[in-house]
């Protein structure tokens, strides 16, 4: 017979999964995504992805690293690209952050199922330093804390602290932060430095002096000293 007539390869479909989807700023243990494709392995192929910003996402190029470009290649005789990335281990309170990449269509290609995919990244940072001076004291003292969200706890008024109630003696207090939408919320404990209390000192109810406690090496509060 008379030879056939060879068509065009069939358009590839492409999906992508998390291969690795957990990745933790300690150890700064990396996540990976997979961009595979069906069909032809014939030449190369170019895959568009976006990812996502907003409340929970982690920054591109700041939380995680390399910056991804919105494009990866797989390879001609290829049937999937990894896309890795690794934490960076800052110094933030930032609660858990997600990385997702969706994939768009340029035209070469369909895009499969699953379309997008998640890489979530693990804090490993406490609040620690925290200095109470004055008897109030902004909760941005709190390291690492990030901005619009809100702080609750023993002492916290509104957007302050105040030395009320919070005794002699203190080692540790626990906390808990939520981000601005309310969606996250991550409890810890702060280790407190000093603590300035300002009152009426035992035994001379004319004068107000500041009453200071400082932790020792021990982690064990002396006695007051007065002023």
């Amino acid at each position: 017979g008379s030879p056939g007539t060879i068509g065009a390869p069939a358009t590839p479909v492409v999906s992508i999964t998390a291969t690795d989807a957990n990745a933790a700023e300690a150890g700064t243990d990396p996540g990976t995504f997979r961009i595979s494709r069906t069909g032809s392995t014939v030449g190369l192929l170019t895959v568009n992805y976006t990812i996502a910003t907003g409340d929970g996402q982690a920054t591109n190029g700041t939380d995680f690293t390399p910056a991804l470009t919105g494009v990866a290649t797989i390879p001609s005789g290829q049937t999937f690209v990894d896309v890795t990335i690794t934490p960076v281990n800052d110094t933030l309170i930032e609660l858990n952050e997600t990385a997702t990449l969706t994939l768009g269509d340029t035209g070469s290609y369909d895009v499969g199922s699953p379309a997008s995919a998640t890489v979530t990244i693990t804090d490993n940072d406490s609040a620690t330093g925290l200095t109470l001076t004055s008897g109030t004291l902004d909760i941005s003292a709190v390291t690492g804390l990030p901005a619009g969200g809100t702080l609750t706890g023993p002492g916290v008024t509104g957007s302050t602290f105040t030395s009320a109630g919070l005794g002699s003696g203190v080692k540790t207090l626990n906390y808990s932060f939520t981000d601005a939408s309310g969606t996250r919320t991550v409890s810890f404990n702060v280790t407190l430095q000093s603590v300035t209390f300002t009152g009426v000192a035992s035994g001379d109810a004319s004068d107000t002096e500041a009453i200071i406690w400082t932790r020792a090496v021990d982690g064990l509060c002396p006695p007051p000293r007065r002023l």
